[in-house]
């Protein structure tokens, strides 16, 4: 072997290394940290909207309110959040869709079926839907960090 192939051999060699090395090392990264809780009205399981989350460096994120007040916004990094609730979209009645569909009778609510599921979002105060103004913040950790958010008047 010459000076040369034995020079080219040691530099793919560490080509090589540099470039699996970021394969041995993607294990042991962190999850993503999540925010979780409930959503509480006047004591009440608020049971549908969406809680959005205001992160530092202008990042927002956002999860749905389950119909049992629960909710889960994945993907937020650690640090102080301002946090958001805001009720599901309002269709103005000339835009949903009339579809004929039986009559539902302790059932699942289908579209169209003329009961909408805004008409249970509770009328909280519209503040809450604004990050400047609901007060709501939390400290994110590196893990998921347990939030209940308790909407008040």
């Amino acid at each position: 072997m010459t000076k040369n192939s034995s020079a080219t051999m040691t530099f793919r060699s560490r080509a090589v290394l540099f470039a699996l090395l970021p394969l041995a090392f993607a294990g042991c990264a962190r999850p993503p940290s999540a925010l979780t809780g409930r959503v509480y009205f006047r004591d009440q399981p608020v049971t549908c909207g969406t809680v959005v989350v205001y992160c530092e460096g202008q990042r927002i994120v956002r999860g749905p309110i389950q119909p049992d007040g629960t909710y889960s916004v994945p993907n937020v990094p650690p640090g102080d959040v301002r946090i958001a609730v805001v009720p599901p979209l309002r269709m103005p009645e000339g835009f949903r869709l009339k579809l004929a569909t039986p009559p539902v009778h302790d059932g699942p609510i289908m579209p169209g079926s003329g009961r909408a599921a805004d008409d249970k979002f509770p009328a909280i105060p519209k503040r809450y839907g604004m990050p400047e103004e609901s007060e709501l913040t939390a400290t994110v950790g590196r893990t998921s960090t347990e939030f209940d958010i308790r909407l008040t008047r």
